[in-house]
């Protein structure tokens, strides 16, 4: 029953992995969040719920928070998906003065 049971388990988590990646690509719909986002610099009508969560990250990230500061390192050195992400927000925080 072990091996019945760690199978249904790892369907599962693939399930809730394939959801969570839909919900991160679909557009933002926030629309305080989603001008926070172009006034930052990210084209409008590109923006999705995987820039709003690095938008989120990195102001938490500034504000001090320790775990938000090891979760960017930790995206940055790992040059993944969100790297080009990251550096496109910095260069966007930097010309809003935010």
């Amino acid at each position: 029953m072990g091996g019945i049971a760690s199978a249904e388990a790892r369907r599962r988590r693939k399930a809730l992995k394939e959801t969570m990646n839909l919900l991160l690509e679909m557009p933002a719909t926030d629309k305080r969040k989603l001008a926070k986002a172009v006034k930052i610099g990210f084209p409008d009508g590109e923006v999705d719920n995987s820039t709003l969560v690095v938008i989120s990250l990195f102001e938490k990230a500034v504000g001090g928070d320790i775990p938000a500061i090891k979760e960017l390192r930790s995206l940055i050195d790992e040059g993944g998906a969100d790297n080009g992400k990251l550096e496109e927000l910095l260069k966007g925080i930097v010309n809003a003065n935010i």
